[in-house]
C-alpha cells in the first residue's frame, strides 16, 4: 500500500469513527479495512448579487379617480448609486419631486372593497341569530380606506434600489456515489473545504489552472457546469447583475472495502454512511426493525 493509499484509508477510518461516535450504541466500530478509494465530488456554487429597483409611493386619498393616470417614473432612470461592495438587502431610497394622480391600487379604482366583517355576505351570525352586518349595513361592501371611496389617490414617488442575492449549485465528479448520497449533497448545504473561489462582475468559466490530465479533465467538467449556471443564475426579470462569486468545495467521500469484502461509502461533513443500514450494531438493528414496523 502506497503512502497516499494509507493516508486515504486513515482518513476514511477517521470519518467512520466520527460517524459511529454520533450514535455509538447503534453503530459498529471499524478499526481496519482493506482499502479506501476517494470518490469525493465537488459542490459548485454560483452566487449572484443583483440590483432590483422599484417606485414606492407615499399615498393620500384624492377627491376623484384620474381620467388618465399620470405617467409613472422609470426607477432605472433615477440617479441612485449603490456601493460597489454593497451586501445583500442593502437599500437606497431617493425621494422624487412631484405628486402623481393615480388609480387606487387597493380597490382597483372601484372606490369600495369587500366588507371585512361579513366577508361580503351582508349579514353575520347564523340561524335565528343571523342579522344585518353593522359595518356595511347589509351592502357587503365598504368604502376603500386608501382612497376613501373616490377610486383615486395622490402618490409622492420614492425610487428604491435593493441588493438581492440568489444562488445555484450543482455537483461535479459524482458518478461513483450512490444515489442516496448524491441526493443529500444536492440539498444546497455546504460541505467539505473550499478548494477554489473567484469573484468578478460576471463569471462564465473556472479560472485556468496548471496541471496534468486529471486537472484538465476536471476543469473541463467544471467549465461545463459553470457555463450552465451562468446561463440561468436565477436572477428574476428586471434584475441587473452587479457581481458573482464562484465557490468550489471538495466533499470528503470514500468507497471503503471492509475486511469482510462489504463495501460502504462514507461521505460529507458531518460524516454519513451509505447504505443507510450498514454497520449497525445488534441494538441498532433491533431499533431499526421496530421503527420500520411502525
Amino acid at each position: 500500500m502506497s503512502q497516499d493509499e494509507a493516508g486515504d484509508l486513515n482518513d476514511a477510518l477517521s470519518a467512520l469513527e466520527a460517524w459511529r461516535g454520533a450514535r455509538s450504541w447503534a453503530r459498529v466500530a471499524v478499526a481496519s479495512a482493506k482499502e479506501a478509494v476517494p470518490v469525493g465530488p465537488r459542490q459548485v456554487y454560483l452566487s449572484t448579487f443583483y440590483e432590483m429597483r422599484r417606485i414606492e409611493y407615499a399615498l393620500q386619498a384624492a377627491s376623484s379617480r384620474p381620467d388618465t393616470e399620470d405617467p409613472r417614473p422609470d426607477p432605472w432612470a433615477q440617479p441612485i448609486e449603490q456601493p460597489d461592495e454593497a451586501k445583500e438587502h442593502h437599500r437606497v431610497s431617493l425621494p422624487l419631486s412631484g405628486r402623481l394622480h393615480l388609480d387606487c391600487g387597493l380597490c382597483f379604482a372601484s372606490g369600495d372593497v369587500e366588507c371585512a366583517t361579513c366577508q361580503g355576505e351582508g349579514s353575520i351570525g347564523g340561524g335565528k341569530s343571523r342579522r344585518r352586518c353593522p359595518s356595511c349595513r347589509g351592502a357587503g361592501r365598504q368604502d376603500c380606506e386608501s382612497c376613501r371611496g373616490s377610486g383615486g389617490v395622490y402618490g409622492r414617488p420614492v425610487a428604491v434600489s435593493e441588493i438581492k442575492r440568489c444562488e445555484r449549485m450543482q455537483i461535479s465528479e459524482a458518478s461513483d456515489l450512490p444515489v442516496d448520497a448524491l441526493l443529500e449533497l444536492l440539498d444546497e448545504e455546504r460541505e467539505g473545504d473550499v478548494v477554489q473561489s473567484h469573484e468578478s462582475e460576471r463569471i462564465t468559466e473556472v479560472p485556468r489552472r496548471r496541471g496534468g490530465y486529471r486537472d484538465a479533465a476536471r476543469d473541463k467538467e467544471l467549465d461545463a457546469i459553470v457555463a450552465k449556471l451562468a446561463r440561468d443564475p436565477g436572477v428574476p426579470e428586471g434584475g441587473q447583475i452587479r457581481r458573482q462569486r464562484l465557490e468550489v468545495r471538495a466533499v470528503p467521500a470514500w468507497r471503503v472495502t471492509l475486511n469482510d469484502e462489504q463495501t460502504v461509502f462514507v461521505y460529507g461533513t458531518p460524516p454519513r454512511v451509505s447504505p443507510k443500514r450498514a454497520l449497525q450494531s445488534p441494538l441498532g438493528k433491533l431499533v431499526s426493525l421496530f421503527i420500520r414496523s411502525d
